[in-house]
């Protein structure tokens, strides 16, 4: 009874976490509401049997129940500890507002159009070599796995086109719909939902700039990004039976919208009871993710034997085909156990530092907030860097001044 009490009085932490100053652009309460859906009430679900989520990652139970519960209160704590340190540093805001940030100064849409253009022509010949089909079916919302292999080729095939649209977004340039679809047909060639739906939301973020959204209208928004996750799915899929050429099938059948959202997203707490299973196993090196962090823009055949992330050794060792979550709360238990809450307290109050000083780069940090819920703070720090530096240089680039002598 006293683990349970500890649970209900987390969770009613949470709840107030939530409550308080909400906003759709609070990332603590969006992290939390997050964190609530598809951490705290599937493992709560796999603990006592409600047999509410119908998805299960892992067919297995690792310890006991008192031992998993405590595993999920550890967990918890950690993410109260990052949402409260957030909203230590954070200033609260309804309505995005951009200072030091020319918005009316337009670069010339022949400028845009050709850094538009030539980004395509190059991830067309990035990607061509190892496709097989016609060039169009590249641009089609199928699953694509296998065709690109380098990090890098991934990041800026996917990364440049979502940097521009949010580019054309603050600027708001006349006929930015068409730049939005081309991008999102380039993002469309990763087959991910991930990169799509993250698309999706920056693109979001920069049209809502200067507007204040009540609660029928962040239901709405909130509807609509729940359901774009089994939307992208059914998309991918028959797209993937029509580029095989294969009969289509019924697909709600085979997955229903249910299983759907509350599937991989909603897998944080068996991974981790998956990677304490087989620690031993899977033998992971002392702060694996830091070193992953200070190491990944080394190219490999520079750094043949660099660090990978926790994902990706899990596939490497298990032999499989995708990269499992590892989630943030999961990662940073992994890499630094019971200082987890303090790293996690360390981690908010800088984040927050960070999205303090530049409307335009919080965004950008914002619009990631899936990916550092779900793929962890590795991934989503290298991403953010990334996409911040190619943000960066195209708005030098569109904006430049360029004189012939």
């Amino acid at each position: 009874m006293v683990l349970e009490f500890i649970i209900i009085c987390l969770v009613i932490l949470f709840l107030l976490n939530l409550s308080w100053k909400f906003s759709i652009f609070n990332f603590s309460a969006l992290f939390t509401l997050l964190y609530i859906i598809f951490y705290i009430f599937p493992a709560l679900d796999r603990i006592y049997g409600w047999n509410l989520v119908e998805f299960h990652l892992f067919d297995f139970n690792y310890g006991i129940l008192q031992t998993q519960k405590l595993i999920l209160i550890f967990n918890m704590i950690i993410a109260l500890c990052f949402c409260f340190s957030f909203n230590l540093k954070h200033n609260f805001t309804k309505v995005i507002k951009i200072k030091n940030f020319d918005l009316d100064k337009k670069p010339l849409n022949t400028r845009i159009y050709f850094l538009l253009g030539s980004i395509l022509l190059i991830v067309i010949f990035l990607v061509k070599g190892n496709w097989e089909g016609a060039i169009y079916e590249l641009f089609l919302p199928s699953r694509k796995q296998g065709l690109i292999t380098s990090g890098y080729v991934k990041l800026f095939a996917f990364m440049v086109p979502t940097a521009l649209s949010f580019f054309v977004s603050l600027k708001k340039i006349k006929k930015r719909y068409f730049i939005y679809f081309i991008c999102l047909a380039m993002i469309f060639i990763s087959g991910q939902r991930k990169f799509i739906i993250n698309f999706i939301f920056l693109i979001f973020l920069g049209e809502s700039i200067g507007k204040n959204y009540n609660i029928v209208k962040i239901t709405k928004y909130s509807s609509i990004g729940v359901l774009l996750i089994p939307g992208i799915w059914y998309l991918r899929a028959i797209f993937s039976q029509f580029q095989r050429g294969t009969n289509f099938a019924d697909l709600t059948y085979s997955r229903s919208i249910l299983y759907l959202i509350f599937g991989s997203p909603s897998s944080g707490f068996e991974s981790i009871l998956f990677y304490k299973k087989f620690e031993n196993f899977l033998d992971l090196d002392f702060l694996i993710s830091i070193q992953y962090i200070f190491t990944s823009f080394i190219p490999r055949f520079i750094f043949s034997d660099k660090p990978e992330t926790i994902s990706s050794i899990v596939k490497t060792k298990f032999n499989w085909s995708g990269n499992p979550s590892i989630f943030f709360t999961n990662e940073l238990d992994l890499n630094f156990g019971y200082l987890a809450p303090i790293i996690a307290l360390c981690f908010g109050y800088m984040l927050a530092k960070l999205i303090n000083k530049n409307a335009v780069y919080s965004i950008l940090l914002f619009s990631g907030i899936m990916t550092l819920f779900k793929a962890g703070f590795s991934y989503y720090i290298t991403e953010s860097v990334f996409l911040i530096i190619i943000f960066y240089l195209i708005n030098k680039i569109l904006i430049a001044k360029w004189k012939l002598q």
